[in-house]
């Protein structure tokens, strides 16, 4: 799987990340936890975005078996001002 960012819709350079799972991508799961700065500055807009190299890839988002509530996110997106 390949993250990355977009700001104002252009790729932010040198933000893709990718993770993998090796072993039985039925069982395994793994949640992004990458730290991103990015300078904005009023009506700027960050995206994130999250690809996978094969359709054998798995879901993004697991359920759980007897709701409709996410049970594992394939990630999790804090925001903060600095300085």
């Amino acid at each position: 799987m390949t993250i990355w960012l977009s700001k104002n819709g252009q790729n932010v350079a040198c933000s893709a990340g990718q993770m993998r799972l090796e072993t039985n991508i039925d069982t395994e799961r793994a949640i992004a936890a990458w730290n991103y700065f990015v300078d904005v500055a009023a009506n700027d807009y960050i995206q994130m975005f999250a690809t996978a190299d094969t359709a054998t890839a798995g879901d993004v988002v697991v359920l759980a078996d007897d709701t409709a509530s996410p049970q594992i996110p394939s990630t999790i997106l804090t925001v903060n001002q600095v300085g």
